[in-house]
């Protein structure tokens, strides 16, 4: 099924917007319009008409994500950003100051460039083992920690898998702000708002704040570039205003980005990244039996199964960077291209394996398009 763009929705609906112009009253009184027809929405149209202070538009289409993933009814916000990394230094800026008398804590295994964002912040970081409850009950209690930065799935080599419920019962009642970057996974395949309400018919209003972060380009992207990139906040009004200070300086989503997107960006993501599910879990088994491959990674917790990434370490790494390069193309380490992606870690990483691979599951291609790649990189003479 093919979801509806921004740029068709408004065609169908709203003919007249204009979004390209950076000041225009029309286009203002066109988005209050916008939000009095999806009162479900809970949008409120900034009271600027210029770009940097963001769009009406923009707001009703991150939260008819916010309210597809059931964040919107216990009082969350989104807004979107021109990348994952821009939601991650919105979220960054929004913490300046409320964690100065603090520390920050992050998950030890993580995307590389996010804990360098917070290492910005003029407080304490700290790194953890997400999988070692002591030492997380120690940050919480003992190191005054203000802030804690996890992702779902480690974006690294093991994976460690975050238990976010165990977790969020661990802040629940303190004064912590807690991010989840659910990138690897999506809300389509692990939503932990599906858990809030009940969670809080068992402790109460909780006094931590929980950020939810999305990286959106991982379900729109076109051949070898990026035609669109995008990424999604979503958190309580309170921190969502802190955010907009910053959403102020380069990183809302511009128009052009905007109309390219699904309207149904939460509907658009689950069609696509249950497909690559499935072929990750086709392709994973084919590595698992391959004598050519030593270890093989791949989250199937059972806390947050599923994703679309695989670490794999090959035994023979003579001109591996060659024979990668052969079977899957020009390096791509980015987990959404339409195509099969991959990273040579061990080429890359201080520490890791010569021979260890991350593999990124493109939605284009079949389970045997992809196992044939391989083939290529994995049977040496």
């Amino acid at each position: 099924m093919t979801h509806q763009s921004v740029k068709e929705w408004l065609l169908e609906n709203y003919p007249d917007y204009c979004g390209e112009v950076t000041v225009d009253l029309d286009r203002k009184q066109v988005e209050e319009k916008m939000a009095a027809d999806h009162p479900d929405l809970n949008v409120h149209v900034p009271r600027y008409t210029y770009k940097r202070y963001g769009y009406g538009l923009s707001r009703l289409v991150a939260n008819k994500f916010t309210q597809r993933i059931g964040a919107l009814e216990h009082g969350f916000q989104g807004r979107l950003t021109n990348s994952g990394m821009s939601a991650i230094s919105v979220v960054n800026e929004a913490l300046r100051g409320q964690c100065r008398a603090g520390s920050i804590v992050v998950g030890r295994v993580m995307y590389g460039e996010t804990p360098q964002v917070f290492e910005t912040n003029d407080t304490t970081v700290r790194y953890v083992d997400l999988s070692d409850d002591s030492e997380l009950q120690n940050q919480i209690e003992n190191q005054n920690a203000k802030a804690i930065i996890v992702e779902t799935v480690g974006n690294g080599g093991q994976m460690p898998v975050c238990d976010f419920n165990k977790l969020l019962s661990y802040c629940w009642m303190k004064d912590i702000v807690l991010v989840l970057d659910n990138t690897l996974l999506s809300a389509s395949i692990y939503n932990p708002f599906d858990h809030l309400a009940s969670v809080k018919t068992f402790f109460g209003e909780p006094t931590c704040q929980l950020v939810y972060l999305e990286s959106l380009s991982k379900f729109y992207r076109a051949d070898d570039y990026d035609e669109a990139t995008g990424g999604i906040i979503v958190a309580p009004e309170e921190f969502i205003a802190r955010c907009d200070n910053s959403l102020k300086w380069g990183h809302y989503m511009p128009f052009n980005s905007l109309r390219e997107f699904p309207f149904d960006l939460y509907g658009a993501a689950n069609e696509l990244l249950m497909r690559v599910d499935q072929i990750t879990k086709s392709v994973h088994k084919f590595l698992q039996t391959h004598s050519g491959v030593s270890s093989v990674v791949c989250n199937n917790h059972k806390h947050v199964p599923g994703g679309a990434i695989i670490f794999f370490e090959i035994d023979k790494t003579e001109n591996l960077l060659d024979r990668l390069k052969a079977g899957l193309g020009p390096i791509k380490g980015s987990f959404g291209h339409p195509e099969t992606t991959y990273l040579p870690f061990g080429a890359f990483m201080e520490d890791m394996p010569d021979g260890l691979v991350r593999l990124a599951i493109g939605y284009n291609e079949t389970p045997e398009q992809i196992i044939e790649k391989l083939k290529v990189v994995l049977e040496v003479n």
